[in-house]
């Protein structure tokens, strides 16, 4: 969808650069209405160019982001991790279902 915008935007630049060039004929010459044109016909190509830029750079600022968030992350020692192991056995030990068994042949 961002790529037909990008070409929608770069036809309409074309389509506006094209009449300048007709409407003025008289005020600019051929030569210099050819590379009007020319770099109008560029102006799309280069739009997408810069429009993938951006996002890969900021595709690049979230990884960096991410990075720093893992390096700031303490590591747990043994100690702790024997804490939290029996902090959570003794969630469970809280938490249990207990189901009863009934049979329906009387």
């Amino acid at each position: 969808m961002l790529t037909f915008n990008d070409k929608l935007l770069g036809a309409a630049f074309m389509l506006g650069a094209a009449f300048l060039a007709v409407a003025r004929r008289d005020l600019i010459s051929p030569g210099l209405a050819g590379l009007i044109i020319t770099h109008a016909l560029q102006f799309s190509s280069t739009l997408t160019w810069l429009v993938k830029q951006i996002s890969d750079l900021e595709t690049s600022s979230v990884s960096l982001e991410r990075l720093h968030e893992y390096s700031m992350v303490t590591i747990l020692d043994s100690m702790s991790l024997v804490l939290l192991h029996k902090a959570f056995h003794l969630y469970l030990g809280f938490k249990c279902i207990r189901f009863s068994c009934s049979t329906a042949l009387n």
